[in-house]
């Protein structure tokens, strides 16, 4: 778990009153960042899938989901900041992991556009597959109203993993487009790039004692 946390710690707060926890564990991740990353994590690979099997996106039907996720993930975060009202960290974590749900086919398609292909807006998967999509969001959510420690530190794990995957897609389709290099070569200046800008991220909060 220290490794999540390093992880996290030049990306999220880190606040312990923010994070989902047990008698005997607290992740080291806010609730909020935790379904985000965990959402990528849960979708992203199945995207890839469905662009290298050359299946596409409903571009609209997916828009619509992230835009009403965003809604509620930034609604519900302004509101805690304003003091309007305190969300339960079990409801941070779902409108976290509902974004980062809805966000993947459209992170998915900027590596796959790069590489010269894209998620097509003409089939499938569409509504069926939000729902699907929103169903095992839900059912991870559930598991955090009364968290088992394992469960915490399985879930720790998969953000972890989510960032990971969300910061090497960025890289990788940066690198095709600046660098104009091959895509095992742009997953090559990921594998690099990724780690370095975790650490420089993390020095620089020890730096300013955030």
């Amino acid at each position: 778990m220290e490794l999540v946390r390093y992880i996290f710690h030049g990306i999220c707060h880190q606040e312990a009153g923010r994070a989902l926890a047990s008698a005997n564990c607290a992740m080291p991740v806010c609730s909020r960042c935790a379904g985000l990353y965990v959402g990528f994590f849960l979708a992203l690979p199945f995207f890839f899938v469905f662009a290298r099997l050359g299946r596409r996106a409903k571009t609209g039907v997916f828009l619509v989901a992230a835009i009403v996720a965003a809604a509620a993930w930034g609604g519900d975060g302004l509101g805690n900041f304003a003091g309007l009202w305190e969300t339960p960290n079990a409801v941070r974590f779902f409108t976290g992991v509902m974004l980062g749900l809805f966000l993947s086919p459209f992170v998915a398609s900027l590596f796959g556009e790069t590489v010269g292909g894209e998620i097509r807006t003409d089939s499938k998967p569409g509504w069926r597959t939000v729902g699907i999509l929103f169903l095992a969001g839900a059912l991870a959510t559930a598991g955090n109203i009364y968290p088992a420690t394992a469960y915490l530190v399985l879930e720790s794990w998969a953000a972890a993993a989510g960032l990971v995957m969300l910061l090497a897609v960025v890289h990788a389709a940066l690198a095709l487009l600046v660098l104009r290099t091959r895509p095992a070569a742009a997953a090559g200046v990921a594998a690099i790039t990724v780690p370095g800008q975790l650490v420089l991220l993390s020095s620089l909060r020890s730096v300013l004692g955030l």
